[in-house]
């Protein structure tokens, strides 16, 4: 096999954990849904915040 398909195989099963763990965590209301139940940590919003709103070509 090559190292594209290992590499991409990965990040496949990698996306399934994560949904996985989500589905299980989940409390499965709107709340839960819509701002994570208040659970997220300031920090973590920030950080999503910052490196979601910054092109990949300013690097």
């Amino acid at each position: 096999m090559s190292a594209t398909i290992i590499a991409f195989l990965g990040c496949l099963g990698g996306f399934v954990l994560v949904g996985m763990l989500s589905h299980r965590y989940s409390r499965g209301t709107s709340s839960d849904y819509l701002v994570a139940s208040s659970s997220v940590k300031p920090w973590l919003a920030g950080l999503s915040a910052t490196t979601g709103g910054s092109p990949a070509w300013y690097a």
